[in-house]
């Protein structure tokens, strides 16, 4: 979707607030060594996507149940793409061999949690979209009938047969929610984004909708809307708001007002495995869950860090009992772990970069 696809051209980081400037310069091995960053992975065959230990990887402390997977970012969560890492109950962090060298790319687990949607941005090369066996290393792209680039697909079905996309093009006409079919790539539109990528004499904001999540029955669909701001630079006063359909389109409901979510980079929704909740964090910074019939908005608290207090993600655990957020500020956050009322953070992370874009599956088959 164009609200995605605009900040990774930009800055080569998922935004739905799009920024100006060109994708970063490779890190070299050198200052990555010194800074702590791992250095970006060479270019792979298409073909290819195992994982491997990361050469930094070290004890961490071990989650409760299944397996994460994440970003790491030099400086913000829009900051360069360093890669992308899984780490299981053991504890080890691996870095996943992406196919090609992306600058941007981000992973949601399949149901079974032994394939990984893969959503990705390379220059040359542009947006891709596609599903990597981390078994076998077979990466199988998708390609959607009748949309050409600016998909960004962000959930399976519970079946996994079915990706919920967003959707932007340069003449607006398109944009929306879609489902797309893995074995086939049949598109079906589900909205049609009364919101647009604005550009200002300052700044562009990648308005829009996205970032669509499935509830665990399969039967609804929590997404995203982006509403730009009027001004010079129109994505410093954007504003978001959370909206549940039923999974043909119907039925659509706003259950977090404009204002109420965080629409710049980072910010995810997740539905509960019980359904009866969505987490999502705010635009101020803070961690909140909501009814998917928009009752009982509240905010979980969690713990402060040396870089801040703000919220960004989150990922509910396979079992409903943890939340996998980033926490920090000034550029820097590091991945906590967190009871679902807010009690017993656990830090995951903790390095001088950023980790973001989060997703929690089940352990490895």
């Amino acid at each position: 979707m164009k609200l995605i696809r605009t900040a990774m051209i930009a800055a080569a980081s998922l935004c739905l607030a799009a920024c100006n400037g060109a994708a970063a310069p490779s890190i070299p091995s050198s200052i990555a060594a010194s800074t702590g960053a791992p250095a970006p992975a060479p270019a792979t065959p298409a073909a290819t996507a195992t994982t491997a230990p990361s050469p930094s990887a070290s004890a961490l402390p071990r989650l409760p149940m299944g397996r994460v997977v994440f970003d790491r970012l030099a400086d913000s969560p829009e900051g360069q793409f360093l890669g992308m890492y899984t780490v299981g109950a053991d504890g080890v962090e691996r870095q996943v061999k992406l196919p090609g060298n992306p600058g941007f790319a981000y992973g949601v687990w399949s149901t079974d949690g032994r394939k990984l949607l893969l959503d990705s941005f390379s220059d040359p090369g542009g947006p891709a979209v596609g599903v990597i066996d981390l078994a076998t290393g077979d990466f199988a792209a998708i390609n959607p009938n009748g949309i050409s680039d600016g998909l960004d697909c962000s959930d399976w079905s519970p079946d996994d047969r079915t990706l919920v996309c967003g959707y932007g093009s340069s003449a607006n006409v398109k944009d929306g929610i879609y489902l797309v079919d893995v074995a086939t790539g049949t598109a079906k539109r589900l909205t049609k984004s009364p919101y647009h990528d604005t550009v200002g004499t300052a700044g562009e904001c990648g308005g829009g909708e996205g970032r669509g999540v499935f509830s665990p029955d399969g039967r609804r669909i929590a997404y995203e809307q982006q509403q730009c701001g009027t001004g010079a630079d129109p994505s410093s006063d954007e504003t978001g708001a959370i909206v549940v359909m039923a999974v043909d389109g119907s039925a659509r409901k706003t259950v977090v007002p404009f204002g109420g979510v965080r629409t710049h980079p980072g910010g995810e929704i997740s539905w509960s495995p019980n359904g009866k909740l969505i987490a999502f964090g705010t635009q101020e910074g803070e961690l909140s869950v909501v009814a998917p019939d928009g009752s009982g908005l509240r905010q979980i608290p969690t713990p402060a860090t040396a870089n801040g207090t703000r919220a960004i993600g989150p990922s509910w655990s396979p079992d409903g009992k943890w939340l996998l957020v980033g926490i920090g500020g000034n550029g820097l956050f590091d991945l906590f772990v967190v009871a679902a009322d807010g009690s017993g953070a656990t830090q995951l992370t903790s390095t001088a970069l950023t980790e973001a874009y989060t997703d929690w599956g089940p352990a490895a088959p």
